[in-house]
């Protein structure tokens, strides 16, 4: 059997299946949730197969004010939490399908100093992008999502790789777990800087992700200078080659 995502410009996801069961008959289903709120929309929208061959699909779940709605690509949403769908492989029913949302301990670590200081509440921006889904062997998965954004400048454009988000996600949908790790890698395209130098050094940025039963390890490279740094404190960006290799590991049953 093979799946695979269907996208419309609409914003509509479906999930198609050809069951190898089935004489690889044709099955399509949209992805919904039906107690969605207003205001709210699915994104990121990922899948995986597990070990029994049951269909994951997970993403994150965004808040969209009245101006987001109207104005959308020039104001910003707010990411709330994630959903998770499992698919049993042969019926095709959803056997869960769950929205679960961030806590509030974890929303107010993306509090700045300033922000703390003033004591206005933090949000996280809808610029992140589910670089990866794992299952897991209890039903769940974890979901890694990396900040990406592109700023613009009357000479040229940088490129922003920022922080990673990893969720971990029950067998039932819930969060179990929710972590950050900050980072800020820049790329630039300049009269100065000429885009195949730019993909050049793109080789330095992002991560890569390693996964074990108990462990889940992220490599990236950092600015030595926010080495020791807290959530809460403002971080430098690494440009290019000039950052030092990180290996951060999380332990997944804490």
């Amino acid at each position: 059997s093979f799946y695979y995502l269907k996208k419309f410009s609409s914003s509509d996801t479906y999930l198609v299946s050809f069951d190898v069961n089935k004489n690889y008959e044709k099955w399509e289903e949209k992805i919904k949730l039906d107690d969605l709120k207003v205001n709210y929309s699915l994104s990121n929208i990922t899948l995986d197969i597990n070990e029994k061959n049951d269909v994951l699909i997970s993403g994150t779940c965004d808040y969209l004010s009245e101006k987001a709605l109207k104005y959308p690509g020039y104001v910003q949403g707010e990411l709330r939490g994630s959903f998770f769908m499992r698919v049993d492989n042969y019926s095709k029913e959803f056997v869960v399908n769950k929205i679960s949302f961030f806590s509030k301990e974890f929303l107010n670590s993306f509090r700045t100093e300033k922000q703390i200081k003033r004591d206005e509440q933090a949000y996280i921006p809808d610029n992140y992008s589910i670089t990866k889904i794992l299952s897991k062997k209890d039903g769940g998965c974890i979901l890694i999502a990396e900040s990406f954004s592109i700023s613009t400048f009357k000479s040229g454009s940088m490129l922003n790789f920022s922080d990673i988000l990893i969720i971990n996600i029950s067998n039932a949908g819930n969060i179990i777990w929710q972590n950050r790790i900050r980072k800020w890698q820049v790329g630039t395209k300049s009269f100065y800087n000429s885009f195949s130098s730019l993909l050049r050094n793109m080789r330095y940025f992002s991560y890569s992700a390693g996964y074990s039963e108990k462990t889940l390890y992220i490599l990236y490279n950092q600015s030595p200078e926010n080495l020791g740094k807290s959530v809460e404190q403002e971080i430098d960006f690494c440009k290019s080659h000039k950052g030092v290799p990180v290996v951060t590991s999380i332990d997944l049953v804490t």
